[in-house]
């Protein structure tokens, strides 16, 4: 049963997990268009952060600009971002620098699962860390690191099936996702981002096998 402080952390991590979810939409746009289609929003979509974290440090015409955007869409920015990212970037921005980056150094099948596993693993594994955690592990807990790694192997296979690529070893998969639920687990200990960490090191590590 959840005490009021937990349920409270838990509607607050849901929100962020709902608009962190809604990611999928871009891997999911890739698959039916084009490279050069998906770097022009993906472009866009980094300068708007760009200028989204550039307004939260001014206090000038720019900061008002972004509150009143804020205001009248009726989102509450502090219910989102977390305390590490008050006087940072947020995840959101570092997101859009791994899209960024994997998109112009990684074929389009790697990009779509990392991204797709970013999307949903991570916020599964939020969820499931914070509605259930009893066993401490690394930096998480046991049961969300599970539920990502079990998780992220689901999503791989599905997608290797969707492109009809038999050529990754069963081991390459079970490693690969291994080595990314590790790198989410440690990401907040070597003070990396974990949507900049868990792309990154994922289109590394399949980008060996592929």
């Amino acid at each position: 049963m959840f005490n009021d402080i937990s349920k409270e952390m838990f509607l607050k991590e849901m929100l962020r997990k709902i608009l962190h979810l809604s990611s999928i939409l871009l891997p999911i746009l890739y698959y039916f268009t084009n490279k050069w289609i998906m770097f022009v929003l993906i472009l866009i979509f980094l300068l708007v952060m760009f200028f989204f974290e550039f307004s939260r440090f001014s206090n000038g015409k720019i900061y008002n600009i972004t509150q009143n955007a804020l205001n009248l869409l009726k989102i509450d920015i502090n219910k989102i971002i977390r305390p590490h990212e008050i006087n940072t970037l947020t995840g959101a921005s570092y997101m859009a620098i791994a899209m960024f980056i994997t998109l112009l150094f990684f074929p389009k099948f790697i990009f779509i699962t990392a991204f797709s596993i970013l999307a949903i693993s991570d916020s599964f594994a939020a969820l499931v860390g914070v509605k259930f955690r009893k066993i401490p592990f690394l930096n998480k807990t046991l049961e969300g690191c599970s539920a990502f790694f079990i998780s992220a192997i689901t999503i791989y296979y599905s997608i290797t099936s969707i492109y009809g690529i038999n050529y990754i070893s069963h081991y390459a998969i079970f490693l690969t996702c291994f080595i990314t639920t590790l790198a989410e687990s440690f990401a907040k200990k070597i003070q990396l981002d974990d949507n900049l960490l868990i792309p990154l090191v994922f289109c590394i590590l399949t980008s060996i096998f592929y």
